[in-house]
């Protein structure tokens, strides 16, 4: 490597922090996928189920184990786009010491993934599937419960969508707004 004499033992952690970092994202990567699997599954047997019975609280529960879903993966892509947006500066700042381009994948993917279709259309479909299971449950509020509890129902479906919009535009700009493209100064060996 050419890294600066002196500075050896602050590349040596940067290349660690990175290597640590790299880990955790790929650790959440995986656990949110099969969290995904086992999630849209349990979805489809609560709806298969509230239909197949005519149960209408089964369906009216529905936007809600789906909101819990959708904020708890909204947590962990928040927190993969943050860590990313880590990663790439401890990129910048490994390249500047190596004085070569040899970790760029975050550099690459900011402009490939983190705004592209595919990223926003996963954050419509789930939004899409919200609302689905919410349209379903709204006429079926009303026939499990008293007009009160039916408006604070309704009301929670209402909050969760606009939570979820809230959620939704953070994560846009967390990978962003967690670069920061500037380390201390190390002092001179």
């Amino acid at each position: 490597m050419t890294a600066e004499k002196g500075n050896e033992p602050r590349l040596d952690v940067l290349l660690k922090e990175h290597a640590i970092t790299c880990s955790q994202i790929h650790e959440m990567v995986n656990y949110s996928d099969k969290m995904v699997s086992i999630s849209l599954a349990g979805i489809g047997l609560a709806f298969t189920y509230g239909v197949k019975e005519s149960s209408a609280v089964a369906i009216v529960a529905l936007p809600f184990i789906a909101l819990g879903l959708l904020a708890y993966f909204c947590s962990v892509f928040y927190s993969i786009a943050v860590l990313g947006g880590y990663r790439k500066c401890l990129e910048e700042e490994i390249n500047k010491f190596t004085g070569l381009p040899a970790l760029c994948w975050e550099k690459v993917t900011t402009k490939l993934l983190h705004n592209s279709i595919p990223a926003i259309g996963i954050v419509v479909v789930l939004g899409l599937l919200y609302l689905s299971l919410c349209a379903v449950a709204w006429g079926n509020v009303s026939t499990t419960a008293g007009e009160q509890v039916t408006r604070m129902i309704k009301l929670a479906y209402v909050g969760g969508g606009l939570f979820l919009s809230a959620a939704s535009l953070s994560l846009r700009t967390a990978h962003q707004r967690s670069y920061e493209p500037t380390f201390p100064k190390w002092p001179a060996a």
